[in-house]
């Protein structure tokens, strides 16, 4: 499947096995990063060195190889299989050397790695009755991921006078203690072991949840191959090839320097190895025969390129040893960008969209094989995509106007769906476990796979999308499900309220961190408008049908559009502080209240999990009893999404916003009838015998940036005014949602208690709307383009003008009075124009495991 290129440029990569000895090859070339356009974005001169011809006579030296085993609970499903595996090669007759030693670790949750076994030969391993293999026979599953710890312990095995190979299994995300703290633990631990001449360490990552892009930065730091793992087959393969090696006599360490490069790459062909460093490059684990190359890229400027004389043409595996390298680097645009500059289009187009770990294990996969297999490559004579594809976000967008023109097919839907967070069953769970159903629940009035679209809503601080499906249902009671059908005892009407035309409301997570959870999306059309735009974007074709159903393949677009521009101003995110504060006070003062039914009528509907709006809400808990069972089980696992927040270094996220009974027991205090109240709430705000006075503060309470905010808002609402020294009104707010005179005048009649009762609720019930449509607008034209662009791809855009990345330490260093909650202080912080600070971390999520198909 080799597309045709616009111009014949077949090449094959150099054979430079074939250099004869005692020669070393230089040459000079010109190299451009170029963006998915083919516009050029980095320019570089580049040396390649061979020194194939160069390299040493190896030596024989005493060799050891640890291996590192993840035990934790996502490992439950191939764990026997990988020490079956161990076993087995440890069998192979060629393998049983005296010199040849082995050690074996495991690790699960912080604090308990485990040493198995420490520099015992294969053959002591092997021997009749030996406690070793009943070691390695004896691991079992437990609990989370702590790596750091096995690479600390192993560094305390590698002797410097044998050649060390260290092979590092897991399946999932380094995430305890915590996903930064450990990242930063396991860098020490990679710093330490660089400190050995004679160690490399190639890591194995197993299923699609694993951290690929970690592992392959650990292999590319310490001199090794990172391997993404789609079966048993090729962990063998891996650890033979590594035994092979190590048995064989492996050369003395390469050492690489860059010179007055500003980056490195060492390539070897036969060894399969790419290595990449903004320093001088250690090499270990090559044969005698493994031919050397090392490129050394020097950023030049635009003009210097284009009137230089060095040659543009070169080896064109040079491109793609350099996206190589930039994957291990965690610089995925780079990556992606020396593909457009090989001019492969066919890994262009398979890996484009990239985002997360496991597409970008599939792309280093790919180009592994372009640089390795032997496969001719076929070249385009032009750069870049060609044309403008549309992404996954633009597609949603376009549903998302027309929700009531799109019925969704949801049995499709369902089929390909992957989930990405716990399942919940309707009911509760007790102490002791025992799962009692939900009393009530629903069954589809009118069964069918298509079902009305409700709406498409973009998370506001993760690349997270869901769409909201609507169907009709009926509420029953006594639900039995059998082969011969459904029985239920139908619930058509509560506290004199009609349900006929009751509807259940479902959320899909069509793309959850970036990952497009259901790859083809199937949908019938009622509105040609909606047809168009869809059209126009490439996703379906023909002529219109409203009776049709299109199939919208997701699984092949961009999730995001890298070439984006985004901007972010300082007043635009106050004007969102105030209207998001503004919003929890409306919503508590109403919450209890309805226009339409009694506080009776609501209590009954509250017995049967309706709400005054009539959403069905039953009480859910988790399929499982024990949360340490479940992931010790692989029942559970976790996986790593990234959270990310837009705020000022005041008020460093709008998620720290206090609810707005919590802000008014803070500052003000509640008489009713000449009694104090405890806990005063906002629904008092309507009681027409409340009394409302600002709190007098002790001396321990500390005024903070939120105070600032919310103080002012609180005492306009509740009818101060400028009496506490406050020039921020009610009126200031809502004008800027572009709410009339009218409604303004009127909420000031429902300050002054001049409206009352029933109409009171109904105008903070239309203001409420009012306030939540001006946030809706400021997150999807400001906000949410953004946190799904950098939640998605880890990246933060190079034209968002940002500082450069920011530690905890470093941010409070910079602004001593700013206060970071827990997570916060595991972030990396970016300062923006206008004093704006984007907060990026990383936060573990569960998730239920669908068990493998058995063969």
């Amino acid at each position: 499947d080799v597309r045709q290129p616009s111009a014949e440029y077949t090449v094959r990569h150099l054979q430079h096995a074939n250099n004869k000895p005692g020669t070393t090859k230089m040459a000079m070339y010109r190299f451009a990063l170029r963006n998915f356009k083919g516009t050029p974005v980095k320019h570089f001169l580049v040396e390649s060195e061979d020194l194939t011809g160069a390299a040493p006579t190896a030596v024989k030296k005493p060799s050891h190889h640890i291996m590192i085993i993840d035990r934790s609970g996502s490992m439950y499903y191939d764990l026997e299989s990988l020490k079956g595996t161990l076993e087995k090669l440890l069998t192979l007759a060629e393998f049983n050397d005296d010199t040849q030693r082995v050690s074996l670790l495991s690790y699960s949750s912080s604090g308990d790695v485990k040493l198995h076994f420490a520099k015992v030969t294969v053959g002591d391993v092997m021997a009749a009755s030996s406690p070793y293999l009943k070691e390695l026979r004896s691991i079992l599953v437990t609990g989370m991921t702590c790596i750091s710890q096995s690479l600390t312990m192993a560094e305390t095995l590698v002797d410097d006078s044998e050649t060390t190979c260290i092979s590092l299994h897991t399946d999932g995300y380094a995430n305890d203690r915590s996903p930064s703290q450990e990242n930063r633990d396991i860098q020490a631990a990679v710093d330490n072991l660089k400190k050995h001449p004679a160690l490399f360490v190639n890591t194995l990552a197993y299923n699609n949840y694993c951290d690929f892009n970690l592992m392959a930065s650990i292999a590319n730091q310490l001199s090794g191959k990172c391997l993404q793992v789609k079966g048993i087959k090729e962990v063998y393969q891996a650890l033979y090839d590594t035994q092979a090696l190590l048995s064989g006599g492996t050369s003395p360490t390469v050492k690489v320097d860059i010179l007055k490069a500003d980056y490195a790459v060492f390539l070897s062909y036969s060894a399969k190895k790419v290595l990449g460093s903004a320093s001088s490059i250690q090499v270990n684990g090559l044969k005698d025969t493994d031919d050397k190359t090392v490129l050394r890229f020097k950023e030049i400027e635009p003009d210097v390129y284009a009137n230089g004389s060095w040659a543009i043409s070169h080896e064109p595996s040079y491109d793609l040893a350099y996206a190589r390298a930039m994957i291990a680097d965690g610089n995925i645009n780079a990556a992606k960008y020396a593909l457009v500059s090989s001019r492969d289009d066919f890994l262009l187009r398979e890996h484009y969209r990239a985002l997360v770990p496991s597409e970008v294990a599939v792309m280093a996969s790919g180009i592994e094989s372009a640089m390795f297999d032997g496969l001719t490559r076929v070249c385009t004579s032009d750069y870049g995509l060609g044309e403008s594809k549309a992404t996954v976000l633009q597609v949603l967008n376009v549903l998302g106007s027309y929700p009531k023109a799109v019925k969704v097919n949801v049995a499709k839907l369902s089929k390909n769906y992957k989930r990405r967070g716990l399942k919940r069953l309707a009911g509760t769970r007790a102490e002791d476990g025992t799962f009692t159903p939900a009393a009530v629940a629903t069954v589809d009035r009118n069964p069918g796979e298509l079902t009305p679209l409700g709406s498409v809503d973009v998370n506001r601080n993760t690349a997270t999308v869901n769409i909201l499906v609507i169907k009709p249902v009926r509420l029953v009671r006594d639900l039995v499900k059998s082969e011969n059908g459904e029985s239920y005892t139908a619930i058509d009407e509560v506290a004199g309220i009609s349900l006929d035309g009751l509807k259940d409301f479902k959320n899909y997570t069509v793309v959850s961190d970036g990952v497009v959870c259901t790859p083809v999306l199937t949908v019938q059309i009622s509105d040609k408008r909606c047809f168009a735009a869809l059209s126009a974007l490439g996703v379906v074709s023909g002529n219109f049908d409203p009776t049709a159903e299109y199939d919208i393949n997701m699984g092949d677009l961009p999730v995001v559009d890298f070439d984006k521009s985004f901007s972010v101003g300082h007043d635009e995110l106050e004007r969102l502080a105030r209207l998001t504060v503004l919003s929890k006070i409306l919503s508590a003062a109403v919450k209890e209240s309805s226009d339409a039914y009694t506080t009776e009528q609501l209590a009954v509907l509250k017995e049967v999990h309706l709400s005054g709006a009539l959403y069905f809400s039953p009480p859910t808990t988790n399929d499982y009893t024990d949360l340490s069972e479940a992931l010790a089980t692989g029942k559970v696992d976790t996986r790593l999404s990234y959270k990310v927040e837009l705020g000022s270094p005041k008020i460093t996220a709008l998620s720290k916003l206090p609810s707005a009974n919590a802000f008014l027991e803070r500052r003000f205090v509640l008489t009713v009838d000449g009694a104090e109240v405890a806990k005063p709430k906002m629904t008092e705000f309507l009681n027409p015998k409340a009394v409302w006075a600002v709190k007098n503060l002790g001396p321990k309470v500390k005024l903070t940036a939120i105070d600032d905010l919310c103080f002012p808002i609180f005492a306009s609402l509740l009818g101060f005014g400028s009496s506490v020294g406050t020039a921020i009104q009610i009126g200031s707010i809502l004008e800027s949602t572009g709410a009339d005179l009218a409604l303004q005048g009127q909420v000031q009649a429902v300050i002054a208690r001049t409206i009352t009762g029933d109409e009171a609720v109904q105008i903070l019930t239309t203001v409420r709307k009012a306030v939540d449509a001006g946030i809706d607008a400021i997150y999807a034209k400001t906000v949410s383009p953004l946190v799904f662009f950098v939640g998605a791809t880890g990246l933060v855009p190079d034209g968002l003008g940002a500082s450069k990345a920011l530690t905890a330490d470093d941010l409070v260093a910079k602004y001593p009075d700013v206060s970071l909650s827990k997570d916060e202080k595991e972030g990396t912080f970016y300062v923006l124009p206008g004093d704006v600070l984007m907060t990026v971390f990383t936060k573990g999520e569960y998730f239920t495991v669908t068990p493998p198909v058995a063969a």
